[in-house]
């Protein structure tokens, strides 16, 4: 991380501005379980970040204070519904969480594969898309260099961050975020900070 910030900094003035006034860089996922990661990730999916953390907060207490795969598999759909998910992500995060105890998803066989081949196997489970699979990527599995190009909060950090009229998306976002390889994960969460 030392190394990621030191060379983030000499690349973007901007960006060193806002890495000066968040030195920590909290991306790795501490003592949460890959499961949790990638549970947490179909509960944020078009959430505020408050929001997110309210309704996971909500659905680990269901499942014994943290997110564990056995006893969301077992849950009733009505309560995950009454903790604030949607009917939908309830499905998805029952699906995730059955996969999960069945062995049909191989955490440990995830952090061997290419990025590419993490998002290709991660997107054949519903409630699964790109978006997830990348965040995944970067907080489940700590890869340091994945753009997401999809997240409206990164396409606002970068707006602010070079005062732009609108959002960068698509290949004017990755132009952006090219000066960064191979630490866009790292950047993401200072632009994610000036989207705040």
């Amino acid at each position: 991380m030392a190394r990621a910030l030191r060379e983030l900094t000499a690349r973007d003035k901007g960006l060193a501005r806002v890495i000066k006034a968040h030195p920590r860089c909290p991306m790795d996922r501490g003592r949460r379980t890959a499961f949790e990661c990638l549970g947490g990730s179909i509960i944020g999916q078009q959430l505020s970040t408050a929001a997110a953390r309210t309704i996971g907060k909500r659905v680990a207490t269901l499942s014994g204070g943290r997110l564990e795969a056995a006893a969301i598999a077992s849950l009733p759909t009505p309560r995950l519904r009454a903790a604030g998910l949607s009917a939908s992500k309830a499905r998805y995060l029952q699906g995730l969480a059955q996969a999960t105890v069945a062995g049909d998803i191989n955490f440990r066989a995830l952090a061997q594969m290419t990025d590419d081949a993490v998002i290709e196997d991660l997107t054949q489970h519903a409630g699964v898309g790109l978006w997830t699979a990348q965040m995944f990527l970067m907080f489940g599995l700590g890869r340091p260099d994945v753009a997401a190009p999809g997240d409206l909060g990164l396409q606002r950090g970068l707006q602010r961050l070079h005062d732009l009229d609108e959002r960068p998306q698509g290949t004017d976002f990755i132009d952006f975020m090219e000066p960064w390889r191979p630490w866009r994960s790292v950047a993401s969460w200072y632009l994610w900070r000036l989207a705040e």
